[in-house]
């Protein structure tokens, strides 16, 4: 007949080797998601890389233990030297693993605690520009869309998001302070990933409620946000930021080359936005 504290220990040893493979099984789950994480959070790509290695140091020492919990349940047999030997090493491994966890929680703050702002910048003077428009956003055409933008930039606060890295708009339009982000999977300084909508729909509506001035952004590369979102997530996407347009004193161009979207997708997109044709 088994006895109380026989039956304790089983207990236990059972609760370890659960515990160990829940432990694994969430370390295998978040190798598996680390590369979507890192598409949608390239910013704590490296503290969620730190946490994991420093689970991994915790998976292991667990690991380290269990024959000496597998002896205490009468499953096995060891000596003294070898139970203090394997312990030594679960702490040697406890404490890497818990440097790596300090050292990835301090990351993550770091990053997390960043209030990253478009802030409105006029740079180039006069009146609102040389072409008046109503608040709202606008499709234009790709040929002309940066030619439209010249004659808004004029008094205006501008933002440009675009595939094209910042370095051209900043040469073409004369502009140092403004903003100019880049649409790119690669993570660093005044870029933004395709797929964080959300994080560029709070960008630009931040930046459109921050004071009554006129202010205009250039959304180039709605294509390529297809492609990597879809086209149902981009057009509630728009039609958001227009709707915070017409009421934050802002003008959005759009430039799409219709060849480049279905052609029922681009009818759609005509329907809720206003299309600009033969400027220049």
């Amino acid at each position: 007949m088994i006895t109380v504290s026989e039956s304790v220990a089983y207990f236990n040893v059972i609760t370890a080797i659960v515990v160990l493979i829940v432990m694994f099984t969430l370390l295998i789950m978040s190798v598996k998601y680390r590369r979507e994480f890192r598409e949608h959070y390239p910013r704590l790509a490296s503290a969620y890389d730190w946490m994991i290695l420093a689970w991994l140091g915790f998976s292991l020492a667990k690991f380290t233990v269990l024959p000496v919990e597998l002896m205490e349940g009468d499953l096995l047999n060891l000596s003294n030297s070898t139970v203090h030997q394997l312990e030594a090493l679960c702490n040697i491994i406890c404490g890497v693993a818990l440097a790596l966890l300090t050292y990835g929680w301090f990351h993550l703050l770091k990053e997390m605690l960043v209030h990253y702002e478009l802030v409105p910048v006029v740079e180039l003077s006069g009146d609102g520009g040389t072409e008046k428009m109503v608040p709202g956003l606008y499709i234009v055409g790709v040929k002309n869309g940066l030619s439209l933008l010249k004659k808004l930039i004029g008094g205006r606060a501008v933002v440009i998001i675009s595939r094209t890295p910042p370095v051209f708009f900043k040469n073409t339009l004369g502009i140092e302070k403004s903003p100019v982000l880049w649409l790119t999977p690669i993570g660093g300084k005044d870029t933004v990933h395709p797929r964080r909508l959300e994080y560029l729909t709070h960008l630009l509506v931040q930046f459109m409620r921050r004071n009554d001035a006129e202010k205009v952004i250039y959304l180039d590369g709605v294509e390529y946000l297809i492609t990597e979102n879809g086209f149902i997530p981009v057009f509630k996407f728009l039609a958001n930021i227009k709707d915070h347009a017409v009421i934050s004193n802002t003008v959005i161009l759009v430039p799409i080359d219709p060849k480049s979207i279905g052609e029922k997708e681009f009818r759609l997109l005509t329907r809720e936005f206003e299309v600009l044709s033969n400027q220049s």
